[in-house]
């Protein structure tokens, strides 16, 4: 391990001069966390800036590196998105904290690069062809001896593409699966071990494979701890409890690695669900991060008793103190509550900010159940559930085009992907493979490119750049990239006419105005595009698992329908009491998921807050509890009585 480090106040002042703006300086609270080099687990509120505490640590110790023994530093998160941010805040400032024996990126990556990768190598004798759930679910086939089985079951497709290996090696899926001394069992161990020896693994078989490799090398423990002095995971809340069982066995808490991780418990809503319960709790003795940045002191008072956690939550006087509001609306007027929204924004002067942010969101693109709940659509007309996003691989390149649409989000790396992952697609398709005989990945297509010859190679980069350019400008370039990838299969791939035929569904496009709403459904069919006399404001509509993260000048809570228990199924009937003001015990798994809903979606908003409630779901005679935390607006001209549901959740 290194030398003893202590962080000088000199160095806290240098990372704020580079990190903050305006002249701000770090705070005690802020700097108590920076300073801090033992191990420890950091609880912080919602626009409490951890992250860039975290990136002042990391431009600190940069300056101590290399380590004289030789290790160095683990920075992990769970998105893509947030390692890009990393090199975007310091990279500039300290390029060598990206060299080895570091490390920067996803947990995934991580598991992958030291525990899945080397341990299939050994194992299988070649690398793996890609780790990846849509590849996996791509390559899925319906064995016959498990036929007859499968065909009884109405969810066949997703039991088939959901099967992984437990940590005991057990193969298990969404459905529990015949015995092991089954036909069906055997045909479907043999499918999945097929595919894991072809190379076609999905993300969880990353970690069934690090635990493997722990288990039958346990000195790879001790290498890991060698090679990394220090070990900080950011949005800790997010880790599923496979990822920390693993982190915990590597990095545990007595070991000679430094560990800090760094998260808030009430966000922990999971990337794409939400569960009732934390996987990660802070340990004994974390620190906490209580004054918010980002939210003003109304919002932070009103959001404060919303956290399943009890959490002190300070708000930011410089804000701008609006009281939230509840805007109140029937059926005749649930398409006015974005306009009552807009005329808020403008009434507050928020749109004269400098590029001000402001989004619609809620919990539910669709009901569950089939039912007839308001969701998402039903405020908007037009709303277009964008299913698309999460996904990698698509069966069209339009779907790709789609994908790559990132007029939020000022990189044109998501682009680049994704145009990326449409030629390996058409490759595939056309069963073009490398010379070894595995399909083609990123990095061996581009080193294919530039070994056949130079000047394709730098076409090839220079179309990449405006191509993705063109998409974040939102133009329609699936002719130009169809007729590109025709002409580099046939003279570069030798492709045969015969060969490229096989690609006319995946190059199908819809009608030209099919097309043309489909590949702007991210920049204009889930915008609310509004207008009040001369000024015109775009409201941007998410989900909250979307806009987690995020900071928006001004956000709008949408309730929407999630199961029926006990006669309640909106965020106002289970979160009745916290949205007067009121912290009390919860016990109901529903009314717990609601909160994390609830907390993450309101602590988005810098300046303005409001949420809408359909009247039935608030009576006359409780308005007045509520007027202590919101402003009560309503669009309907008659109010009618609701009966309240008293009945305990479940």
């Amino acid at each position: 391990m290194p030398p003893q480090i202590i962080i000088t106040d000199e160095e806290v002042r240098y990372a704020g001069q580079i990190l903050l703006p305006n002249a701000e300086f770090f705070d005690e609270e802020r700097v108590r966390f920076i300073k801090e080099l033992t191990t420890v687990d950091m609880q912080a509120c919602p626009g409490s800036g951890k992250t860039t505490c975290l990136f002042a640590k990391l431009l600190i110790l940069a300056q101590h590196l290399p380590f004289e023994d030789g290790s160095g530093l683990l920075i992990l998160s769970h998105t893509n998105a947030a390692v890009d941010e990393i090199k975007e805040k310091i990279l500039k400032h300290c390029p060598h904290i990206f060299d080895h024996p570091n490390f920067i990126g996803t947990i995934q990556g991580f598991v992958d690069q030291f525990l899945a990768i080397p341990f299939y190598g050994q194992k299988y004798g070649h690398l793996p062809y890609r780790i990846d759930d849509e590849i996996f679910h791509e390559k899925v086939w319906e064995p016959g001896k498990a036929r007859r089985w499968l065909q009884n079951k109405p969810n066949k497709n997703e039991i088939i593409e959901n099967l992984r290996f437990d940590q005991g090696g057990n193969l298990v899926s969404v459905s529990a699966l015949p015995g092991a001394n089954t036909d069906t069992h055997k045909a479907l161990l043999e499918m999945k071990n097929k595919l894991l020896s072809d190379g076609y693994l999905c993300f969880e078989d990353a970690f069934y494979l690090a635990e493997c490799y722990i288990r039958e090398f346990p000195k790879i423990i001790d290498l890991l701890q060698n090679r990394f002095a220090f070990v900080f995971i950011d949005e800790m809340q997010d880790a599923d409890i496979r990822q920390l069982n693993l982190l915990d066995k590597l990095f545990p808490g007595n070991c000679q690695t430094t560990l800090q991780r760094i998260g808030d418990q009430n966000q922990a809503i999971y990337s794409r669900k939400v569960k009732s319960d934390n996987v990660w709790t802070p340990r004994e003795g974390f620190l906490t991060l209580n004054g918010s940045k980002r939210l003003s002191e109304n919002i932070a008072a009103t959001v404060q008793n919303i956290s399943l956690n009890v959490q002190e939550l300070r708000g930011n006087s410089l804000r701008k103190n609006i009281k939230p509001k509840i805007i109140l609306f029937d059926d005749a007027t649930i398409k006015e509550v974005p306009k009552k929204f807009g005329d808020l924004i403008i009434a507050n002067g928020l749109h004269q900010y400098e590029r001000p942010v402001f989004k619609a969101i809620g919990w539910r693109k669709t009901p569950p159940e089939n039912t007839a709940g308001l969701v998402l659509g039903s405020y908007f007309d037009g709303y277009q559930n964008p299913t698309y996003k999460s996904k990698l691989d698509f069966e069209t390149l339009n779907g790709y085009l789609r994908a790559g649409d990132i007029s939020d989000n000022e990189s044109l790396a998501s682009a680049r992907r994704t145009i990326l992952n449409a030629i390996l697609k058409t490759l595939r398709i056309t069963e073009v493979r490398q010379s070894i005989g595995f399909p083609f990945t990123v990095q061996a297509l581009l080193a294919f490119l530039k070994n056949k010859n130079e000047n394709i190679y730098d076409e090839f980069k220079l179309k990449l750049y405006k191509w993705s350019l063109a998409i974040h400008e939102g133009k329609d370039i699936h002719d130009e990239i169809r007729d590109y990838l025709k002409e580099l299969l046939s003279n570069t791939f030798s492709l045969s006419e015969t060969a490229i035929r096989k690609l006319e569904a995946f190059f199908s496009k819809p009608t030209e105005a099919g097309a043309t709403a489909s590949l702007q459904s991210k920049s204009l069919g889930n915008v609310f595009c509004y207008q009040l006399e001369d000024v015109k404001i775009d409201i941007h509509i998410a989900t909250i698992h979307n806009a987690k993260g995020e900071t928006h000048t001004a956000t709008l809570y949408l309730e929407t329908y999630y199961f029926n228990d006990a006669g309640k199924s909106y965020e106002s009937q289970r979160l009745f009491e916290q949205l007067k003001g009121n912290r009390i015990a919860v016990s109901g798994v529903r009314v717990k998921e609601s909160l994390k809903m609830a907390y993450v979606g309101m602590s988005r908003p810098t300046d303005l807050l409001c949420m809408a409630v359909h009247k039935s779901r608030m009576p006359d005679n409780e308005i007045v509890h509520f007027e202590n935390n919101w402003e009560i607006i309503s669009l309907c001209s008659e109010r009618t009585e609701p009966i309240l549901e008293n009945v305990e959740e479940r």
